[in-house]
């Protein structure tokens, strides 16, 4: 029996701004992320795992792999955007995947719950508002696509007192389900046509 490996694909847009650059038009920017072309350095064929050959010398494949996760994030870095992509193997006895805000659980059947943590202050100085409690928002079947969308803001002390940021986050999680073979033949990223299965939106209108 060959061995079976679960295969999730995450995009995600992490922004923390000032309240100055906090704008409408930037807002409606965020709005529009998904119409972005999306690129991704994986690709399933006929149950194979493509992924672009420079990551064969870093990325170890072996019986006691359960899951890959391939993320592609998106930041700002002076207006402009850059792309990271992150690829990390789990064991096949693995609980949760910690994701910033979201925990992702395997379920039977190849499902995956998909939660959030309850906010938690990132450093001692500052204070993020709205406060959220840990819940469930998707379970997620092999090969469906869900969209989660949060946003929080902070009052920073010290020597930024009184000044205001807002964090806007934005994911799009995939469950490509199972394949039987990982191949590390891809030349160069391919573009991806993303259908969302479900949105789950908890932006806040933040003032």
């Amino acid at each position: 029996m060959k061995n079976k490996i679960q295969v999730i694909r995450v995009f995600s847009k992490d922004e923390r701004l000032m309240k100055l650059d906090y704008t409408t038009e930037y807002r409606k920017q965020l709005d529009g992320w998904l119409d972005i072309k999306k690129f991704s350095s994986s690709s399933i064929i006929d149950n194979q795992l493509l992924i672009l050959e420079k990551f064969k010398s870093t990325i170890k494949i072996d019986k006691s792999v359960g899951l890959i996760m391939i993320h592609e994030k998106f930041e700002r870095l002076d207006q402009n955007e850059r792309k990271n992509t992150l690829i990390e193997t789990f064991p096949k006895d693995f609980s949760s995947i910690k994701l910033q805000a979201l925990e992702v659980k395997q379920m039977e059947s190849s499902m995956l719950e998909i939660l959030t943590i309850a906010t938690k202050d990132p450093i001692i100085s500052e204070l993020p508002s709205p406060n959220r409690m840990a819940h469930i928002i998707a379970t997620l079947a092999p090969n469906k696509t869900m969209r989660y969308q949060s946003n929080y803001k902070y009052d920073s002390w010290g020597t930024r007192r009184g000044q205001r940021s807002y964090l806007e986050q934005d994911w799009i999680i995939q469950n490509l389900g199972l394949v039987d073979v990982v191949d590390f033949s891809m030349k160069e990223k391919e573009q991806v046509v993303l259908e969302i299965d479900k949105t789950v939106n908890e932006r806040k209108i933040l003032k």
